[in-house]
């Protein structure tokens, strides 16, 4: 599977449809990657990313508008459930 394909994939499984307005950033598709693939035989953690807030910074930050605005929101949901439910620990 190609990456653009796995993006619309990790789109339609989280948003429920291939909404083409939501760009997750790398850095959520390379995680929910190892999720998919790796987490059976390892625990993933993560540092030196911002999950509270993450929505609001990408509506308002310059880097991040133009490509991920829509997305973080959407990104800070699923991080925080990931940690809730133990399939991604923070540091």
């Amino acid at each position: 599977m190609c990456f653009q394909d796995y993006r619309r994939d990790l789109v339609k499984r989280y948003v429920g449809n291939d909404d083409g307005g939501i760009n997750f950033t790398n850095f959520f598709i390379m995680l929910c990657y190892a999720i998919d693939f790796y987490s059976n035989d390892y625990k993933i953690w993560f540092t030196g990313i911002d999950v509270n807030g993450r929505g609001d910074m990408m509506k308002t930050n310059d880097i991040w508008i133009k490509n991920h605005s829509r997305a973080g929101e959407v990104e800070e949901k699923l991080l925080n459930q990931f940690i809730d439910n133990n399939i991604v620990h923070q540091l």
